[in-house]
């Protein structure tokens, strides 16, 4: 799971007879590290919420009997904008992409949830209306800068 994102944990208890009955409410639930991830009780039993980058044991109680699962938690590292370099002539567009990568190494192209700017060299290219194309305006160098706010 990514910080910020819950996932519902359920407790179900299993019965010698085979049969089985859903106890999350009931059960008493705890997190083996409490700075990677937070754990409801009653109502809310079983709901984890991702605190920060790391693993976890999500744990769940129930009249003298516990069950155990892994919690993984991945956070964002660095936000990267590709192509790192391009040319282009007067007046044409170069479309460039944004890619948030995760602590496990994982990426997601968040390209149309940036904001798009000319850093520096706006007399050079400009922003078009679609997320990450800028057009040429004239000869030089400009920076272009996605900002995400996560």
């Amino acid at each position: 799971m990514k910080v910020g994102e819950t996932v519902q944990y359920r407790a179900i208890a299993t019965f010698s007879d085979g049969s089985e009955k859903d106890v999350t409410g009931e059960a008493a639930w705890s997190v083996s590290d409490a700075s990677v991830a937070s754990i409801g009780q009653g109502a809310q039993g079983g709901l984890a919420t991702g605190l920060a980058a790391g693993q976890t044991d999500v744990v769940a109680s129930w009249q003298g009997l516990t069950g155990t699962a892994k919690l993984t938690v991945i956070a964002p590292v660095r936000l990267e904008v590709r192509p790192a370099e391009a040319t282009i002539r007067v007046g044409e567009v170069q479309q460039y992409r944004a890619y948030l990568i995760w602590s496990d190494g994982t990426e997601e192209d968040v390209t149309e949830r940036c904001v798009w700017v000319v850093a520096d060299g706006t007399d050079f290219a400009t922003p078009e209306p679609a997320k990450g194309l800028f057009r040429g305006k004239k000869a030089g160098r400009a920076t272009v800068k996605a900002i995400l706010e996560l």
